[in-house]
């Protein structure tokens, strides 16, 4: 069997994908440790319960859709809730089900905070993005 290597093409898409996937995280931690004294899980966490219907995720959908155990969640959860951040409010019919709700002053914090992290993104995606589009 021959190896098929990639195309110039696919190759340009390849080394920008990993240029930013390992640029681009560690970017936006800095800036918002620098910034706002948080963490990019936390931030992580905060623009997933903005985009939330009613700007609440139960634990569990939450934990799934950032990656993290449980466990860590709930650690990070407290710590946004000590900051004001987020509130945990239990879910009615389970009673072992919380949901984490992203309050006013999270949303003023997201508000705050997005602009910078939106030309963080902008300035590394541009400057890595593929010299060509990649054919169809």
């Amino acid at each position: 069997m021959t190896t098929r290597w990639l195309s110039e093409h696919e190759q340009d898409a390849w080394r920008s994908w990993v240029a930013v996937s390992l640029l681009l995280p560690d970017r936006l931690g800095r800036d918002l440790q620098a910034q706002a004294n948080i963490s990019l899980a936390d931030y992580e966490i905060l623009v997933n319960l903005s985009e939330a219907p009613e700007h609440r995720l139960r634990m569990s959908d939450l934990a799934s859709a950032t990656l993290s155990s449980r466990s860590r969640l709930s650690h990070q959860i407290d710590r946004l809730t000590e900051a004001g951040l987020v509130d945990r409010q239990p879910c009615s019919g389970d009673r072992r089900g919380f949901f984490a709700v992203l309050t006013p002053a999270g949303r003023d914090f997201l508000v705050r905070v997005a602009p910078s992290t939106s030309r963080a993104c902008a300035s590394i995606s541009s400057t890595y993005s593929p010299r060509r589009s990649l054919p169809s």
